[in-house]
């Protein structure tokens, strides 16, 4: 729901800022990638979050506090992800 919300201002700012087309396709696939139970998403997100984390750390810290509690909320989430169906 954290990821939608932050999504809906990438819609927003991509009539202006075309970069944020890109950003917005990669929630989408997030969340289906979650509730597709999809792996290599789930890995791809915490990469990407942890990125954005460490990124964001010193220019916009409330920016990276938001991508820091996305991480930990995907981490949480491993055991829906790997384990047996």
């Amino acid at each position: 729901m954290v990821l939608g919300i932050e999504g809906m201002g990438n819609f927003v700012s991509m009539f202006t800022a075309p970069v944020a087309a890109t950003w917005l396709a990669w929630k989408v696939l997030f969340i289906v990638g979650f509730f597709r139970r999809w792996r290599p998403v789930h890995a791809l997100n915490l990469v990407f979050g942890a990125i954005h984390v460490l990124g964001f750390a010193a220019s916009a810290p409330g920016v990276a506090m938001i991508n820091l509690v996305l991480v930990i909320l995907v981490a949480s989430t491993k055991n829906y992800f790997f384990t047996a169906r």
